[in-house]
Protein backbone atom coordinates (compact mmCIF):
# COMPACT_ATOMS: atom_id res chain seq x y z
CA UNK A 1 0.00 0.00 0.00
CA UNK A 2 1.55 3.23 -1.16
CA UNK A 3 1.29 5.87 2.07
CA UNK A 4 -1.51 8.46 1.65
CA UNK A 5 -0.56 11.49 0.27
CA UNK A 6 -3.29 13.32 1.50
CA UNK A 7 -3.01 15.16 5.16
CA UNK A 8 -6.19 16.68 5.36
CA UNK A 9 -9.55 15.07 6.13
CA UNK A 10 -13.30 15.86 7.07
CA UNK A 11 -12.29 17.83 10.34
CA UNK A 12 -9.16 19.39 9.72
CA UNK A 13 -8.35 23.24 10.70
CA UNK A 14 -5.61 25.24 8.55
CA UNK A 15 -2.59 27.81 9.94
CA UNK A 16 -1.73 29.74 7.40
CA UNK A 17 1.42 28.64 5.77
CA UNK A 18 4.77 29.18 7.18
CA UNK A 19 8.62 28.67 5.56
CA UNK A 20 10.25 25.42 5.87
CA UNK A 21 13.80 26.01 7.91
CA UNK A 22 14.67 22.69 6.05
CA UNK A 23 13.33 19.57 4.41
CA UNK A 24 9.86 18.42 5.32
CA UNK A 25 8.04 15.14 4.18
CA UNK A 26 4.58 15.76 3.68
CA UNK A 27 2.45 14.59 6.39
CA UNK A 28 5.67 15.08 8.48
CA UNK A 29 4.76 16.63 12.23
CA UNK A 30 6.19 20.28 11.77
CA UNK A 31 7.57 22.52 14.86
CA UNK A 32 8.54 25.67 15.45
CA UNK A 33 11.91 26.63 14.16
CA UNK A 34 11.82 30.31 15.05
CA UNK A 35 8.76 32.26 16.79
CA UNK A 36 10.26 35.64 16.12
CA UNK A 37 7.57 37.87 14.85
CA UNK A 38 7.74 38.34 10.89
CA UNK A 39 10.11 35.86 10.54
CA UNK A 40 8.60 32.43 11.89
CA UNK A 41 9.76 29.22 9.99
CA UNK A 42 9.14 25.76 10.54
CA UNK A 43 10.68 22.12 10.64
CA UNK A 44 10.19 18.29 10.85
CA UNK A 45 9.61 17.80 14.76
CA UNK A 46 12.47 15.94 16.33
CA UNK A 47 10.94 16.34 19.46
CA UNK A 48 7.88 17.14 21.51
CA UNK A 49 8.17 20.51 21.76
CA UNK A 50 6.99 23.60 19.99
CA UNK A 51 4.42 21.12 17.51
CA UNK A 52 2.24 23.36 15.37
CA UNK A 53 0.57 20.93 13.21
CA UNK A 54 1.26 18.41 10.21
CA UNK A 55 2.67 18.90 6.41
CA UNK A 56 -0.03 19.49 4.48
CA UNK A 57 -0.10 18.81 0.69
CA UNK A 58 1.49 21.14 -1.90
CA UNK A 59 -1.72 22.76 -3.20
CA UNK A 60 -2.74 21.98 -6.95
CA UNK A 61 -1.10 24.49 -9.38
CA UNK A 62 1.93 24.81 -8.01
CA UNK A 63 4.82 23.07 -9.22
CA UNK A 64 6.51 19.70 -6.66
CA UNK A 65 9.75 20.95 -4.82
CA UNK A 66 12.97 19.84 -5.80
CA UNK A 67 11.61 15.97 -4.50
CA UNK A 68 8.25 14.63 -4.76
CA UNK A 69 6.60 14.38 -1.62
CA UNK A 70 9.02 16.78 0.14
CA UNK A 71 8.81 20.80 0.84
CA UNK A 72 12.73 22.13 0.98
CA UNK A 73 13.99 24.95 2.54
CA UNK A 74 11.83 28.74 2.45
CA UNK A 75 9.05 27.05 0.73
CA UNK A 76 5.34 27.54 2.04
CA UNK A 77 4.77 24.80 3.95
CA UNK A 78 0.54 24.78 4.51
CA UNK A 79 0.13 23.06 7.75
CA UNK A 80 -3.35 20.90 9.19
CA UNK A 81 -4.14 21.60 12.62
CA UNK A 82 -6.92 18.84 14.65
CA UNK A 83 -6.99 16.13 12.74
CA UNK A 84 -5.20 14.73 9.40
CA UNK A 85 -2.86 11.75 8.71
CA UNK A 86 0.69 11.96 9.36
CA UNK A 87 3.63 9.46 8.95
CA UNK A 88 3.93 6.65 11.47
CA UNK A 89 6.27 3.75 12.15
CA UNK A 90 6.35 1.11 14.69
CA UNK A 91 9.12 1.24 17.70
CA UNK A 92 10.82 -1.57 19.18
CA UNK A 93 8.34 -1.89 21.80
CA UNK A 94 4.92 -2.44 20.56
CA UNK A 95 4.90 -2.77 16.56
CA UNK A 96 1.17 -2.09 15.71
CA UNK A 97 -0.85 1.51 16.29
CA UNK A 98 -4.32 0.46 17.96
CA UNK A 99 -6.93 3.04 17.90
CA UNK A 100 -6.89 5.26 20.50
CA UNK A 101 -2.77 4.63 21.30
CA UNK A 102 -1.37 8.09 22.44
CA UNK A 103 1.27 8.89 19.92
CA UNK A 104 4.96 10.91 20.29
CA UNK A 105 7.60 12.05 18.03
CA UNK A 106 9.55 8.72 17.15
CA UNK A 107 13.10 8.91 19.17
CA UNK A 108 15.71 7.76 16.65
CA UNK A 109 18.95 7.24 16.16
CA UNK A 110 21.56 8.10 19.47
CA UNK A 111 18.53 10.46 20.84
CA UNK A 112 19.49 13.39 18.45
CA UNK A 113 18.56 12.23 15.13
CA UNK A 114 17.74 15.22 13.28
CA UNK A 115 14.54 16.61 12.18
CA UNK A 116 11.98 13.33 10.77
CA UNK A 117 8.82 14.32 11.50
CA UNK A 118 7.68 10.68 12.32
CA UNK A 119 5.35 9.62 14.96
CA UNK A 120 5.60 6.43 16.97
CA UNK A 121 3.64 4.63 19.96
CA UNK A 122 4.41 6.93 23.11
CA UNK A 123 6.45 5.62 25.47
CA UNK A 124 8.46 2.53 25.98
CA UNK A 125 5.05 0.66 26.71
CA UNK A 126 2.12 0.15 23.58
CA UNK A 127 0.71 3.94 23.56
CA UNK A 128 -1.91 2.96 26.21
CA UNK A 129 -0.44 5.69 28.43
CA UNK A 130 -0.56 9.50 27.90
CA UNK A 131 3.31 10.87 28.46
CA UNK A 132 4.61 14.06 28.81
CA UNK A 133 5.89 13.18 25.01
CA UNK A 134 2.60 13.05 23.99
CA UNK A 135 1.64 14.78 20.43
CA UNK A 136 -0.85 13.02 19.39
CA UNK A 137 -3.88 10.49 19.43
CA UNK A 138 -4.48 7.49 16.76
CA UNK A 139 -8.14 7.99 15.07
CA UNK A 140 -7.26 4.30 13.01
CA UNK A 141 -5.20 1.42 13.80
CA UNK A 142 -2.69 0.44 11.96
CA UNK A 143 -1.06 -2.98 11.12
CA UNK A 144 2.68 -2.68 10.82
CA UNK A 145 4.34 -5.63 12.19
CA UNK A 146 7.88 -5.95 12.75
CA UNK A 147 8.45 -6.97 8.99
CA UNK A 148 7.80 -3.36 8.44
CA UNK A 149 12.01 -2.57 9.41
CA UNK A 150 14.82 -4.58 8.51
CA UNK A 151 19.13 -4.34 8.48
CA UNK A 152 19.93 -3.26 4.25
CA UNK A 153 21.99 -6.38 2.96
CA UNK A 154 25.29 -3.99 2.49
CA UNK A 155 26.56 -0.33 3.98
CA UNK A 156 24.96 2.51 2.63
CA UNK A 157 26.78 5.41 2.49
CA UNK A 158 26.25 9.62 2.66
CA UNK A 159 25.01 10.12 -0.84
CA UNK A 160 23.91 7.05 -1.85
CA UNK A 161 20.59 6.87 -4.20
CA UNK A 162 20.17 3.37 -3.76
CA UNK A 163 19.62 0.49 -0.46
CA UNK A 164 20.59 -2.81 -1.43
CA UNK A 165 18.24 -5.35 0.64
CA UNK A 166 18.50 -9.07 0.74
CA UNK A 167 16.04 -11.10 -1.64
CA UNK A 168 12.32 -11.12 -0.66
CA UNK A 169 12.86 -8.66 2.07
CA UNK A 170 11.45 -5.82 0.11
CA UNK A 171 8.29 -8.19 -0.81
CA UNK A 172 8.22 -9.22 3.08
CA UNK A 173 7.95 -5.19 3.90
CA UNK A 174 5.19 -4.73 1.53
CA UNK A 175 6.91 -1.68 0.50
CA UNK A 176 5.90 0.51 -2.95
CA UNK A 177 7.03 3.23 -5.14
CA UNK A 178 6.25 6.04 -3.29
CA UNK A 179 6.04 4.91 0.20
CA UNK A 180 7.94 7.05 2.80
CA UNK A 181 10.52 4.97 4.91
CA UNK A 182 12.88 6.08 7.73
CA UNK A 183 16.97 5.21 7.17
CA UNK A 184 18.03 4.99 10.73
CA UNK A 185 21.55 5.11 11.95
CA UNK A 186 21.37 3.27 15.46
CA UNK A 187 24.47 4.91 16.72
CA UNK A 188 23.85 8.30 15.01
CA UNK A 189 20.87 10.18 12.96
CA UNK A 190 18.10 9.60 10.77
CA UNK A 191 16.45 10.55 7.15
CA UNK A 192 12.87 10.41 6.26
CA UNK A 193 12.94 9.66 2.43
CA UNK A 194 10.81 8.37 -0.02
CA UNK A 195 10.57 4.90 -2.62
CA UNK A 196 11.31 6.39 -6.10
CA UNK A 197 11.59 2.65 -7.99
CA UNK A 198 12.28 -0.58 -6.71
CA UNK A 199 13.54 -4.13 -7.98
CA UNK A 200 13.03 -7.25 -6.04
CA UNK A 201 16.21 -6.07 -4.03
CA UNK A 202 17.25 -2.67 -4.52
CA UNK A 203 15.34 0.76 -3.44
CA UNK A 204 16.13 3.82 -5.19
CA UNK A 205 15.70 6.71 -2.94
CA UNK A 206 13.68 9.95 -4.02
CA UNK A 207 16.88 12.10 -1.81
CA UNK A 208 20.73 10.89 -1.97
CA UNK A 209 21.44 9.27 1.95
CA UNK A 210 22.03 11.79 4.53
CA UNK A 211 23.26 9.01 6.70
CA UNK A 212 25.57 6.01 7.01
CA UNK A 213 24.02 2.68 7.45
CA UNK A 214 26.40 -0.31 8.52
CA UNK A 215 24.74 -3.55 7.69
CA UNK A 216 26.63 -5.73 10.66
CA UNK A 217 25.50 -2.37 12.95
CA UNK A 218 22.23 -3.50 12.41
CA UNK A 219 21.26 -0.09 11.07
CA UNK A 220 17.47 -0.41 9.92
CA UNK A 221 15.43 0.78 7.04
CA UNK A 222 12.15 1.02 8.19
CA UNK A 223 8.27 1.83 5.81
CA UNK A 224 6.31 4.72 7.29
CA UNK A 225 2.46 4.39 7.06
CA UNK A 226 -0.10 6.84 6.94
CA UNK A 227 -2.24 7.22 10.63
CA UNK A 228 -5.07 9.48 11.27
CA UNK A 229 -4.29 11.47 14.40
CA UNK A 230 -5.84 14.12 16.56
CA UNK A 231 -3.04 16.69 18.14
CA UNK A 232 -2.92 16.60 21.74
CA UNK A 233 -0.57 19.49 21.46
Amino acid sequence: MVVNRKTAVSGSQWYVSYPAASRIPVGGVVALSSATAGSETVAAAQAENAIIGIADNRPEGLTKGKYDGFFEQYEQVPIVDGVGYALAMPNGSDVNVDIGDFLEVAVLGDGTPGNHGLLEEAGSTTGTTFTVATVAKALQSVTMGSKSYKTPASDVAVGDTTVTMAAGEIATMGIAVGDYICLEDLNGACQTNRVASLTSTVITLEIPSTVALVSNDSDLVTRCYPCLVKLVK
